[in-house]
C-alpha cells in the first residue's frame, strides 16, 4: 500500500483510511481478518439504517457557503480553497455520521462491496465491483446512499478504500 513500510502507515496518517486498494487486495484483507466486505445492499442499508436518508445524516446537504461540513467531499474544499483536498483522518465530519454510528459513509473513500456486476463492453461482458460512498474528489451527488460505481477489481486509486464487515 502507498506510502506504508513494514505493515505501518506514514507517520501521521495513523488514523487515515487505507487507499490504492484494488478489490482483490480488500477482499484478501478482509478474509486474513476473519470477516469480509459487505455487499452492495448491506452497506446501503448501514448508511441509511432506519431512517432512509438521503445521506447517512438525512435528506439535506448543507448549502453552498455553509462553514457546516458533514462530509470530506469536493464541497468542502470548493469553501476552504486555501487547503490542498485529500484524505481526512476518519471521523473528521462527525455530524456526519448516521444512526449506527458509522463515520465516513459519505465522502473521504469510496469503499469495495462484494457486489459484482456485469457491464458489456464492445460485445464482452467484463466483471465490475460496485464501490459506496463517494470521496474527497466528488460532488454531493456521488456521496448519496443510494449512489453506486463500478469499476476493475483490479484498479486501486487515490481515493478507493474499503471497510469490513463480520457476520
Amino acid at each position: 500500500v502507498s506510502g506504508w513500510q513494514r505493515r505501518k502507515p506514514p507517520k501521521g496518517r495513523e488514523r487515515h483510511p487505507v487507499t490504492y486498494v484494488s478489490y482483490t487486495d480488500a477482499e484478501a484483507y478482509a478474509r486474513w481478518a476473519k470477516k469480509r466486505l459487505p455487499t452492495a445492499e448491506e452497506w446501503e442499508k448501514a448508511a441509511r439504517f432506519q431512517k432512509g436518508g438521503v445521506w447517512p445524516w438525512g435528506d439535506s446537504f448543507p448549502p453552498p457557503g455553509s462553514d457546516e461540513f458533514l462530509a470530506n467531499s469536493l464541497e468542502y474544499w470548493q469553501r476552504y480553497k486555501n487547503r490542498v483536498p485529500g484524505l481526512m483522518p476518519v471521523g473528521s465530519f462527525p455530524k456526519g455520521r448516521g444512526e449506527l454510528d458509522l463515520y465516513d459513509m459519505a465522502g473521504n473513500v469510496w469503499e469495495w462491496t462484494s457486489s459484482k456486476v456485469g457491464k458489456k463492453q464492445d460485445g464482452k461482458v467484463t466483471e465490475m465491483v460496485v464501490l459506496k460512498g463517494g470521496s474527497f474528489m466528488t460532488t454531493k451527488e456521488a456521496l448519496r446512499c443510494s449512489n453506486r460505481l463500478l469499476d476493475s477489481p483490479m484498479l486501486a486509486h487515490p481515493d478507493t478504500g474499503f471497510r469490513c464487515v463480520r457476520d
